[in-house]
């Protein structure tokens, strides 16, 4: 649902993809470091855990304003934001394609997290906007696979740009590719929502103060909270699945296969979301299932292949991803809302992603492989608990 007086009657589909195509660029400033470790290494003369701070740098900036974002983008609009952060995107990557001194790349780092941000807000509230009702939930299945697409092709096509050219083509591509997308958004999206002309330091400064405001409603906050425990689960299940394999071909076609996986579980979220318009019911169902898969596996450890759990178990973990986004239309009524909902998702999905890697690897230390499932049933659990006490008093069904 978006503003009555704005909500679209068709979907613009040309605009929906691009503005994916903008989320798929805003995924690649976390994947052209992620690719790029080893050359950092080199190019610094760095340790590898001095490199790591110019990937994690992005996040962590999703962690302390991913709200504040929310409220900013809510009070400028979704096309300001997209065109303030794309031109700051595309002045990052051209700076960095020159490989500066590490403190200089580092401030560029944060900087790109501050643009990061406000796309990863603005593009999918510009979605729902572009969105016919009918379609909404499955433009939002659409988006919630950008992060798994961007990763696939900065692993096939960024790598390739990095072997033969180098760092520093690999960071002037990333510019080219995002310019052209601002380019294709400034032609297609002529009515974007903004509500003002410009950003200014009072505006920040509301924005931070006011940035927990999203926390305060169940609207708002509910896409975000479930998501935060999916997160602290999905990049450690595809870090860690792996592992369970019993031979190394095992191995690799897990590491390849379960984020194909998981972006087509993101597509049939959204196809489901949209035909059920039940945003608890989705998101509680596949934590269970989770849950239920991870039991199987706990029992079955040693005797089955781990792959027979492995890929439903990323199947179910998109369709909970999907969920969430597609939530965030169902249960917000205006762009506003819809935004801090958005920065609130943004916000708790960087701190679970960023917690649940680090959880993991310790209990396996501590526990054996044998602690993957059994923290996935933990974690699910919370997950379940958390959407319950979010639907008691609350329509399931929402109307448009």
């Amino acid at each position: 649902m978006s503003d009555p007086a704005t909500r679209a009657q068709s979907t613009n589909w040309p605009l929906v993809f691009v503005l994916w195509g903008l989320g798929l660029a805003a995924a690649m400033q976390f994947a052209k470091f992620s690719i790029a470790q080893d050359s950092l290494i080199l190019e610094y003369s760095a340790r590898a855990e001095t490199a790591a701070l110019l990937l994690s740098s992005v996040g962590v900036m999703g962690v302390l304003l991913g709200a504040a974002a929310g409220e900013l983008v809510g009070s400028i609009g979704t096309r300001f934001s997209l065109v303030l952060a794309s031109g700051i995107g595309v002045f990052v990557s051209a700076c960095q394609a020159f490989l500066p001194a590490f403190e200089i790349m580092f401030g560029l780092r944060m900087l790109e997290g501050i643009a990061h941000l406000l796309i990863v807000v603005s593009a999918p509230t510009a979605i729902i906007s572009a969105s016919a009702p009918k379609h909404q939930a499955i433009t939002m299945g659409l988006w919630a696979t950008f992060f798994g697409v961007a990763y696939a092709i900065s692993g096939l096509a960024g790598t390739q740009i990095l072997t033969s050219f180098g760092l520093g083509a690999l960071m002037g591509s990333h510019a080219l590719f995002l310019a052209s997308l601002l380019f294709l958004y400034l032609l297609l999206d002529r009515q974007g929502r903004t509500d003002q002309t410009g950003v200014t330091l009072k505006l920040v400064a509301k924005s931070l103060r006011t940035q927990f405001a999203a926390y305060g409603a169940r609207a708002t906050s509910a896409a975000a909270l479930a998501f935060f425990w999916h997160t602290l689960l999905f990049v450690a299940l595809l870090t860690f699945l792996p592992d369970l394999a019993g031979s190394p071909d095992e191995k690799s076609l897990m590491v390849a296969a379960l984020p194909l996986i998981s972006i087509a579980g993101s597509f049939a979220g959204g196809s489901a979301a949209q035909h059920l318009k039940r945003p608890y019911f989705l998101i509680g169902a596949s934590f269970i299932a989770l849950a239920a898969l991870a039991i199987f596996l706990y029992l079955s450890f040693g005797t089955v292949s781990a792959s027979a759990f492995a890929f439903p178990m990323m199947f179910i973990a998109g369709i909970t991803q999907a969920a969430c986004f597609a939530a965030i239309p169902q249960l917000c009524s205006s762009g506003r809302e819809q935004a801090q909902a958005n920065g609130a998702v943004t916000q708790l999905g960087n701190l679970g992603a960023s917690m649940g890697t680090p959880i993991f690897a310790a209990a396996i230390s501590a526990y054996s492989l044998l602690a993957i499932p059994a923290l996935v049933v933990l974690v699910t659990l919370a997950g379940l608990l958390t959407v319950i006490a979010l639907s008691s008093n609350r329509p399931l069904v929402v109307k448009h």
